[in-house]
């Protein structure tokens, strides 16, 4: 363990700093890989206290739970 203080440290020069891509470009080149399924478009929506309230109960990934029953809702009306 170093005997340095953490006072003593100098601080990090951000201007010196160079893009991850620059420092690892094998691991940035892969990004994010293929999509597991359908892209999701991003929209903002309000859902009432008592709807999130519900899902988020459920534990993670709550927002996929939302996703699935709008999905079956549209199923059974059709």
């Amino acid at each position: 363990m170093s005997s340095k203080k953490i006072d003593e440290n100098p601080e990090f020069d951000f201007s010196k700093a160079k893009p991850a891509k620059e420092v690892m470009p094998k691991i940035m080149a892969k990004g994010r890989g293929p999509e597991k399924s359908p892209k999701k478009i991003q929209r903002t929506i309000r859902f009432s206290a008592e709807v999130i309230e519900y899902f988020e109960k459920m534990g993670p990934g709550y927002q996929v739970r939302i996703d699935e029953a709008l999905k079956e809702w549209i199923q059974q009306h059709r």
